[in-house]
């Protein structure tokens, strides 16, 4: 079954239903939002979810009411639920957030990091670049993430990504918004060599400092798309 957005994008969704239910319809909409496919300011109506992703209207209620405790929608009882607006404020937490617990992963790969990791990382890297030409914006975001999330499991397994991926969400639409600016694709692979070259060659202090580079570099590609998508901002 398929989503469509406000601005005519469509998007493949699937429920399985031998797991329960909130979880996912939680996922697929954090999904839809991050990935600007239900882009900020957009209303969305329980109905028209409920019909689209063939569930009844309770799991979507309840996932909205926990997507509005994340500051991703905003519920206004007898008037309807938007998507929010994305605000400078919780863009600077979110990224204070992440960039603490990045420097501390980082940290702890150039100080530990082994051959596997240091394989997985030329791995990651390769795939990057050999995608580029495609220029295929999803795919170049989800190879992104895969960077970031081999360096956070090589010690942590089991929650750090979930909770850092919590954290970081009103960065991620922020993010979206940026990929298809010129030449910015090209600056994160150079980003993510400098990252990775650190680690391999164990030295901590360079490697945290060039995760904290390639993530500040977000504060200034957001004013480009600002002046250019202003309805999605909060003013």
């Amino acid at each position: 079954m398929t989503i469509s957005s406000p601005n005519s994008r469509t998007e493949l969704i699937s429920i399985n239903r031998r797991l329960p239910i909130v979880p996912q319809v939680h996922s697929l909409l954090h999904h839809l939002i991050v990935h600007c496919v239900l882009p900020p300011g957009s209303p969305i109506r329980e109905k028209d979810l409920s019909e689209q992703m063939e569930v009844s209207r309770t799991p979507i209620r309840e996932a909205l009411l926990q997507l509005e405790k994340e500051g991703l929608v905003e519920i206004y009882p007898q008037a309807g639920t938007r998507i929010s607006k994305i605000s400078m404020e919780e863009v600077r937490e979110s990224h204070f957030i992440r960039e603490a617990m990045e420097s501390a992963t980082v940290r702890f790969a150039a100080q530990q990091g082994d051959s596997e990791l240091h394989k997985k990382l030329k791995s990651r890297l390769q795939q990057f670049k050999d995608s580029l030409e495609t220029a295929e914006k999803d795919l170049l975001f989800e190879l992104d993430e895969l960077f970031h999330k081999t360096i956070a499991e090589f010690r942590f397994q089991n929650r750090l990504w979930k909770i850092t991926n919590i954290a970081k969400s009103h960065m991620d639409r922020v993010r979206h918004l940026t990929l298809p600016l010129p030449k910015r694709i090209y600056e994160i692979a150079d980003e993510h060599q400098r990252v990775a070259d650190f680690i391999i060659r164990h030295q901590p202090d360079e490697a945290v400092r060039a995760i904290q580079d390639h993530l500040s570099v977000i504060f200034s590609d957001i004013e480009r798309i600002r002046a250019e998508r202003s309805e999605y901002f909060v003013p």
